[in-house]
């Protein structure tokens, strides 16, 4: 039977239907085809028999055919160059076309990529699709999203798309293989619909999610393929109306609504109802019985043979799928959030949207949660609603049967739970301030229960990352429990939570006092020691004390010695963790990975799998990893943290991973070689994700993240983009008890942005600051106070007092010698160099400049540089020229800012280089180059434009007649790229 288009098409989105199936479900699938599909039923099995045949298992690499036309012999190809890429091996092929696993042909970039490439038999319509999907991709910034690398035509005008390549399973053959447990096959589904949902912040509905679009890694994380059918809720009819009408047909039938398949209007809800087949996948095994027309399908127990299992399904799980598959979209769950929240609250024992809130149900769930202190937490919430003397009276009697500070401690953290955790949104700060303060009101006079609450609402606070708050309510807890009797571990408990805020605040010095009180305070308990060695060894690792660190780590050794009982205990992990820390100071940080694997599994087998020790040390591993340019070390610690952090439910933890992640990358965008795009997406995110937030977080979170992201503008010297960040970020911070080490950053990053707008009185004073600093952290004679000399005299040399930068050069000190040393070294000796240039005496500047075989790295652009100023004033312009041309060039090929002002002043020294030889149709594009950047730039201060100034003046040009002045001069120029 001969196949039209539309047939084609069909055939092509059932075929890859039933190649999601294993090969034995394939026949009753067959089978079971509605009856207007059973005509394309024959051309179907034969296409399968085919796939199947060991001589013809490549034949589905050039796409269904109609009938009668011949393959494709130009297919691609293993070797193959797309693009800038080389194809290695097929990883899979559908309606839409083949995905490669595919490499950089020029070898810029070692990682790997799923490489895209349509079916070029469909036309030019597919290329329309693909790039869809590529702008559609590229706004997407989610860690469960496949990223975009890139996207184009390649020469034969095939379009491509390099997507992140990612090892993993289809989510159905991973949980299988594993014989993955129900709660946890519940919560890969959890991060699947957070991940949609994310998708649907951004305006963004997927369409066609199946199990072959979810892939999950070795580590259990998932990952969402394919938004090549997406559909921009946004988008209108118009002219590409016939783009998204093509598009609305690209569909996976049984994982499809009921409005894609009508052809109706497709929204958030769709999505739904695909993620409702994916989980009754999950749960049954088998997809959703098709339901006759305008009913809803069976529960999913009833497709379970197994009692047990179909005993698991009944209730809260039988709802919450079969509300994500009503037939009425407006029956479903209203976002992908809401879904998510369902299955979180089946997994916390709390009761789902999705069953009817009755109140035996309700109440059955609470006492399944709570039946400890049931009576007790009943009686707090009747205190706090009601209000009146006769419920307070009941409350303190209850809570006093059932060991009221416990239950007082759970109804608490509940109630924050209920109103953040579970929700997607934090708790408002508002909202736990106010409720701290109206609960202690009501419990006046009872300072136990006064005591649960404030440890609660610390608790909440230290699980978003916001340490002063979460110290702050540690620290009034701590008073109050010192008025009652028997409290020596919760006092402990207290005090161990101040101290870890205090070290994730980087206030170093408050941590280790508050964590020797805690010492002191545990008397001769054992556990309770252990637990505060543990937390003092790691205060004085992080502030430098690597001696006194041993040494309690040491005391903490003996007392598991002595106590054995506690080998296995929650604080043992914990004293194992710190032991790998002081590990990352090691130039073999690589070696100690069994050490670390060894903590990291005690910490999770103690702390349960969103363990916090675990999460801190591998997240300092990243950033130590990333100190030593080892980016893919890094990045593999990092992800691992940030996969135990999402172990935990409360969202409240979700701010803190975004806090982390953008200090992370922002770091790794200032360490490694990181295009400065790639590092900006996933700062980005966190910083979107804060501010959604509005006055619901503490403003220091958000100061973070603004922080995070303004360094990123700043290193990339977008200055008014930085500033506005910046500013206000650094004024919060600076409210704070910073360390030491915290201090000379942000003086660093306000230094920098006082140079770049030109404020040359606090830029100077900055510096004299940060050496006094750096002289208390390093000693007087280090590498770090020889360099901080070298900036001082940088920033007088700038400022034309060339005296007084020979004098901070000569007083500074000469460290033993080292790599480091060398270093600075060779900075100085620039510096004089450039002292020397500013004097205008080049020939002296030629001596000062340390040898070429000494240059390496960062330190041989910093000398190109000032070396090709010394040969455009000493005669040898020409070679001169050609020096500061490649310098801008790699510059700009590296992803510096095209209006970067280091940048436009090398373009304006370049000109008067060019000037000097002759070239001065070269000169007025140098000159035109550079006044475009200060023009885009007007926060850059006047310093900056000063050579670009002599320039103008040397062509008797004004900067308003500099951009007409190339028109001009640019046909007498052979090559007047500047």
């Amino acid at each position: 039977m001969p196949l039209d288009a539309t047939d084609l098409a069909t055939l092509s989105r059932l075929l890859d239907e039933a190649l999601d199936l294993a090969p034995e479900r394939r026949a009753p699938w067959l089978a079971a085809l509605p009856p207007d599909l059973q005509r394309l039923r024959p051309q179907l099995q034969a296409m399968l028999d085919r796939h199947a045949a060991p001589t013809h298992a490549g034949f589905l690499s050039n796409g269904p055919r109609l009938d009668g036309e011949a393959p494709d012999p130009s297919g691609p190809r293993a070797g193959e160059r797309v693009g800038p890429y080389v194809l290695i091996r097929e990883l899979g092929h559908g309606g839409m076309g083949t995905v490669w696993l595919a490499a950089r042909a020029d070898g810029t970039l070692k990682r790997q990529v799923a490489l895209k490439l349509p079916r070029l038999a469909w036309g030019p319509g597919l290329a329309r699709r693909m790039a869809r999907e590529r702008d559609i991709v590229a706004r997407l910034a989610h860690p469960n999203i496949a990223r975009l690398y890139d996207a184009g035509l390649d020469d034969q005008g095939r379009p491509y798309l390099a997507l992140e390549f990612i090892d993993g399973q289809p989510i159905d053959a991973w949980c299988g293989a594993r014989a993955l447990p129900l709660r946890q096959r519940l919560a890969l589904a959890v991060q699947v619909a957070m991940a949609v949902g994310h998708a649907h912040g951004s305006l963004v509905v997927h369409r066609d999610l199946k199990a072959s679009n979810i892939l999950v890694t070795q580590v259990g994380e998932v990952h969402l393929l394919d938004f090549g059918i997406a559909k921009l809720l946004e988008a209108t009819d118009g002219p590409d109306g016939d783009v998204t009408q093509t598009q609305a047909r690209l569909l996976t039938p049984r994982y499809a609504s009921p409005e894609q398949a009508d052809g109706r209007p497709v929204t958030v809800a769709s999505d739904v109802y695909s993620l409702g087949v994916v989980l009754h996948q999950l749960l049954t095994g088998s997809l959703p019985s098709p339901a006759s027309p305008s009913e809803d399908p069976a529960p999913a127990s009833r497709g379970v043979v197994d009692r047990g299992a179909a005993r698991a399904l009944r209730g809260d799980l039988d709802a919450i799928v079969g509300k994500a598959l009503r037939h009425d979209p407006a029956r479903r769950y209203a976002t992908m959030e809401a879904f998510a929240n369902d299955l979180e609250n089946h997994l916390a024992g709390r009761p789902v949207q999705a069953r009817p809130d009755g109140a035996l149900y309700v109440a059955g769930r609470f006492a399944r949660r709570h039946w400890f202190g049931l009576a007790a937490a009943a009686a707090i919430c009747v205190a706090i609603v009601a209000g009146g003397a006769t419920a307070i009276v009941q409350a303190r009697h209850a809570a006093r049967e059932a060991e009221r500070a416990k239950a007082a401690t759970e109804f608490v953290a509940e109630l924050f739970r209920l109103n953040a955790g579970s929700s997607g949104a934090p708790v408002p700060t508002e909202f736990i301030d106010r409720g701290a303060s109206l609960t202690q009101a009501r419990f006046a006079g009872q300072p136990e229960m006064q005591a649960a609450l404030l440890g609660a609402v610390g608790e909440a606070y230290d699980d978003m990352g916001a340490n002063s708050l979460a110290a702050e309510y540690a620290t009034r807890r701590l008073q109050l429990l010192q008025q009652l009797p028997d409290t020596r571990k919760q006092q402990v408990q207290s005090l161990l939570l101040a101290s870890n805020a205090y070290v994730q605040d980087e206030d170093d010095e408050a941590a280790a006092k508050t964590a020797r009180r805690a010492l002191e305070v545990a008397g001769s308990e054992s556990d309770l020691r252990l637990d505060s060695l543990a937390a003092l060894a790691r205060a004085q690792f992080e502030n430098g004390n690597i001696v006194e660190a041993r040494q309690s780590l040491r005391s903490a050794q003996t007392l598991l010695q002595a106590a054995p009982r506690l080998q296995d205990s929650a604080a043992a992990a914990r004293v194992l963790c710190v032991e790998a820390m002081l590990l990352t100071l090691d130039e073999h940080i690589r070696e100690s990975k069994p050490q670390t694997a060894r903590a990291v599994s005690a910490a999770l087998r103690t702390e349960g799998a969103g363990s916090r020790s675990a999460e801190d040390l591998l997240f300092g591993r990243a950033l130590a990893f990333l100190r030593l340019g080892m980016l893919d070390d890094a990045r593999a610690n990092f992800e691992q943290a940030m996969s135990i952090s999402r172990q935990r439910s409360s969202s409240l933890a979700r701010l803190r991973e975004a806090v982390r992640s953008a200090s992370f990358w922002s770091i790794a965008h200032e360490k490694t070689a990181l295009p400065f795009q790639e590092t900006l997406v996933k700062v980005q995110a966190s910083h979107d994700l804060l501010e959604a937030q509005g006055s619901a977080i503490p403003p220091t979170l958000r100061a973070k993240v603004d922080y995070a992201l303004g360094c990123m503008y700043m290193d990339w010297t977008n200055v008014r983009l930085a500033a506005e960040l910046l500013d206000p970020s650094i004024a919060v911070l600076q409210r704070s008890t910073l360390s030491i080490r915290s201090r000379i950053s942000t003086l660093g990053v306000r230094q920098y942005m006082a140079h770049l707008r030109g404020r040359d009185s606090e830029a100077l004073d900055l510096l004299w600051e940060l050496l006094h600093l750096t002289q208390q952290l390093h000693g007087s004679n280090s590498t770090n106070v020889a360099l901080s000399h070298d900036y001082i005299a940088n920033e007088l040399t700038w400022q034309g007092q060339f005296d007084r930068a020979e004098q901070v050069l000569d007083a500074a000190p000469h460290p033993a010698s080292s790599a480091s040393s060398s270093r600075a070294a060779v900075y100085i000796a620039n510096t004089r160099a450039n002292i020397a240039l500013a004097r205008g005496d080049p020939q002296r500047a030629r001596t000062l400049l340390p040898p070429e075989e000494g240059e390496s790295g960062g330190q041989r652009e910093w000398l190109l540089e000032t070396r090709s100023r010394v040969l455009c004033q000493t005669g040898a312009s020409t070679r001169g020229l050609s020096m500061l041309r490649d310098s801008i060039r790699r510059g700009l090929d590296g992803g510096t800012y095209v209006h970067d002002p280091d940048i436009a002043m090398m373009r304006s020294r370049a000109g008067l280089c060019a000037l000097a030889g002759g070239q001065r149709a070269l000169a007025v594009e140098c000159a035109r180059e550079a006044r475009r950047a200060f023009d885009e730039q007007p926060l850059i201060g006047p310093r900056y434009r000063e050579p670009l100034i002599k320039l103008e003046q040397s062509l008797h040009l004004t900067s308003s007649k500099t951009a007409a002045a190339k028109a001009s001069t640019s046909k007498l120029a052979t090559d007047d790229s500047c």
